[in-house]
């Protein structure tokens, strides 16, 4: 719950947002506290809390949260001691025509609001900072009463969420300054201890209080919130990325598996490696959430909290229990929900949100080439996901329903021979007229490939290659490859069609390999440094492992094309790859690919 450093700044924020518009107005602001106010990145909380009528907000701040989940509530209240965030909010509701966000000024320590009138409470990033608002009293007293006043205005079967850091989190013991007072290490010490460290070093006590889950679900029992519902989340609540349920070692063991390299921090990469270590003993990997960064907690007076997708005319409810647990992932464009079976982090079923208009229309295209694929080759049908399509008053949510199955490791050379038969079978599809005349043409990428082997001057072999109207599958990231065995055999499943394109299918094979060797892991763009040392183990250099190598040769064989073209492929299918906006920006590579020969 941050501040500006001054009321100016405030004020001409405000300013500029009646003269200008809310979102020109926060080109002042640094890019953190700006996606902040806009609500991008958050973890998606209506996705597991059923709408049914009122919300409160409390301590709304700026509104990302409130604006976040109005079209989900008939209502939102957003409260607030502070007078200039609500008056932002309703600028924004004017301008963008949102009638149900109502703005209070209050506090959290008496709600003007009659007993049971919320279904939905929030408390993201607020409960920490309670303890400061007054000095009279302790803090945990002040977050207790907080706490028994918004059990006072919920619904006995409502739903709280709170979100907080974990007192105990990784980061904090790897040196990373505490985000309420500035400290390093500061959360670690003895509660007597960290309080005259803060007076020496801030001049007054330490006040900011946030807990080890032990400590924070005994809090909310003593309010009166006596079920409760943990998430673990990576890297933080305020930017989340991945989170489990808790318990979860079979959500902790599927995410690991996507997880190979994290993108931030040496602290976070650090958690992955001692995650990965421990993977194989189920206790370790439970003790190991300790050390979350933060929580997410849903909590209820009278039962567990239901985790259901919102959609008619049935909300799907996404089972946590014994035998179950949740794996979530989010990035810019989907929230991904998977509901994991058993401990041996095998997927169930995955849900997915989309978060961004592209992206709900992706599902749509999605969704009409798995009918094309089955309509085409009904061989195919156990390969193949099983996808249901839902409306949510927030858009449409696809739900995946998979058999008990795995993600592809690159380690596993029997799953990769499995994955290979699989998608030569795949790449063998040709998509008639009547079939292509479904598809919009947004999907058919040949034009573009077109484009950059002329300006590349890539030669006439390269040109007939890309008469071919087949299906590229465009995500072949190996948590898209699915591993089914049954009786000592492995079969694929795969998921996952939103960036399905038209095109030559022996670019299927080249997704896979650069997806999951060359762009896997690290910061982007990647260094020339990082290309060249992983290009020399890419199929076609002396270093490559001699089975990828030789799967590679046979793939190029059965889709009769010359192994002479494997270089021209990998360098046009690397320069469409950079044409995303993931790995966008990464020119400096594509000199150094052009310098390279690689020879089947």
């Amino acid at each position: 719950m941050w501040r500006f450093g001054s009321a100016e700044t405030s004020s001409k924020i405000i300013a500029n947002a009646e003269q200008v518009g809310w979102l020109k107005s926060l080109s002042m602001l640094p890019k953190n506290k700006a996606e902040w106010i806009k609500g991008t990145g958050r973890f998606p909380i209506s996705i597991l809390a059923s709408p049914k009528g009122r919300l409160l907000d409390a301590g709304c701040g700026w509104g990302g949260v409130a604006f976040w989940m109005a079209p989900e509530f008939d209502c939102v209240y957003a409260l607030d001691a502070k007078l200039d965030g609500l008056k932002f909010i309703n600028i924004r509701a004017s301008q963008d025509n949102q009638s149900n966000i109502v703005t209070v000024m209050g506090s959290v320590f008496r709600l003007p609001f009659p007993d049971n009138f919320f279904d939905v409470i929030l408390l993201n990033g607020v409960l920490e900072w309670v303890g400061t608002f007054s000095s009279a009293v302790s803090p945990e007293k002040l977050q207790l009463t907080a706490l028994k006043e918004m059990k006072r205005v919920i619904q006995p079967e409502g739903a709280l969420y709170v979100a907080i850091e974990n007192r105990y989190g990784l980061q904090y013991f790897a040196g990373y300054k505490e985000e309420h007072t500035g400290l390093r290490y500061i959360s670690l010490l003895p509660r007597k201890l960290a309080n005259k460290y803060h007076k020496l070093k801030r001049g007054d006590e330490f006040r900011a209080l946030t807990h080890s889950r032990y400590h924070l679900k005994k809090l909310l029992n003593l309010s009166g919130f006596n079920y409760t519902k943990f998430f673990s989340v990576f890297p933080s609540y305020r930017n989340c990325r991945y989170a489990v349920s808790i318990p979860g070692v079979g959500a902790i063991r599927f995410l690991l598996r996507m997880v190979r390299v994290w993108h931030g921090r040496w602290s976070y990469k650090l958690a992955i490696a001692l995650l990965e270590k421990i993977s194989h003993y189920p206790a370790l990997l439970e003790a190991a959430m300790f050390f979350s960064p933060s929580w997410l907690v849903f909590a209820s007076p009278t039962s567990k909290p239901t985790l259901s997708v919102n959609s008619t005319p049935t909300p799907q409810v996404i089972e946590h229990s014994s035998g179950k647990s949740i794996a979530v992932t989010i990035n810019n464009r989907r929230a991904n929900f998977f509901q994991i079976k058993g401990i041996s982090g095998d997927l169930d079923k995955k849900y997915s949100l989309s978060l961004t208009s592209l992206a709900k229309d992706k599902i749509k295209t999605s969704t009409l080439i798995l009918d094309i694929i089955r309509e085409i080759n009904p061989d195919l049908e156990d390969n193949l996901p099983r996808v249901s399509l839902y409306e949510t008053r927030s858009g449409r949510i696809e739900c995946t329903k998979a058999v008990a199955a795995h993600p592809l490791s690159l380690s596993d050379i029997c799953g990769i021979r499995a994955f290979y038969t699989f998608i030569s079978s795949f790449s063998l599809l040709f998509i008639p007229d009547h079939s292509y005349r479904r598809v919009a043409v947004d999907f058919d990428i040949r034009d573009t490939f077109s484009e950059l082997a002329l300006k590349y001057q890539m030669g006439e072999d390269v040109f007939n290659l890309l008469e071919n109207r087949q299906v590229i599958h465009g995500d072949l990231n190996t948590n898209n490859i699915l591993l089914v065995r049954q009786h000592k055999a492995l079969s694929v499943v795969l998921i996952d069609f939103e960036h399905v394109k038209i095109g030559p299918a022996v670019f299927n094979w080249y997704d896979f390999l650069l997806r999951n060797y060359i762009l896997q892991g690290g910061n982007y763009p990647l260094s020339p440094k990082m290309a060249i040392r992983r290009f020399e183990k890419f199929p076609g250099n002396a270093s490559a492992e001699q089975e990828l190598t030789d799967l590679t040769a046979k793939f190029l064989t059965d889709c009769h094309v010359p192994l002479s073209m494997h270089s021209l492929l990998t360098r046009l299918y690397f320069l469409y790859l950079n044409r995303d906006d993931i790995v966008a920006g990464n020119e400096v590579m594509n000199i150094e690919i052009e310098r390279m020969d690689l020879q089947l």
